[in-house]
């Protein structure tokens, strides 16, 4: 009888495991077959917001935003770009294209690429400090985005 208690929990925590498993798959696949799903969920802030938030966050002096302002200009707009040229529309509710696994992958790799020189532009007017804090906003926000697509996908299930 223990055995076959076992043998069910064990079958139960497996379950479990495949279940989260499913779960963290259909999100992966949704990111990269529908980049809408990703890209809709962006908080839509205007330059001007989101560099008065970076500005509060980061305690940037009056010469760091001077020089961080064209840096987060310049990224936000590239990005914007790299989205515009897979058929995202950041500013429409409507449907975005579904892109293939490869188009999706691209994607992903140019923004990512983005993110890096952005980044390393950064490192040489922010502090340590600051950047960790950036870091973490970033970090927040794609979490904060990734739930969005998470409780999206419930609902349609």
């Amino acid at each position: 009888m223990k055995a076959l208690e076992q043998s069910s929990s064990f079958r139960g925590s497996k379950v479990a495991r495949l279940t989260s498993h499913a779960m963290k798959a259909a999100t992966f696949c949704l990111l990269l077959v529908n980049p809408a799903a990703f890209a809709q969920s962006v908080d839509p802030q205007t330059d001007e917001q989101y560099f008065d938030t970076v500005r509060q966050e980061l305690s940037l002096s009056e010469e760091q935003f001077d020089a961080v302002e064209p840096i987060l200009a310049e990224g936000r707009q590239k990005q914007s770009d790299i989205l515009a040229s897979y058929g995202v529309d950041l500013t429409s509710t409507g449907e975005a294209p579904d892109l293939g696994r490869r188009q999706a992958m691209a994607m992903r790799a140019e923004l990512k690429e983005v993110r890096k020189a952005m980044m390393t532009e950064l490192e040489a007017v922010l502090t340590d400090e600051q950047l960790d804090t950036f870091a973490k906003m970033q970090q927040e926000q794609a979490d904060k985005r990734r739930a969005e697509i998470r409780e999206r996908m419930r609902s349609r299930f």
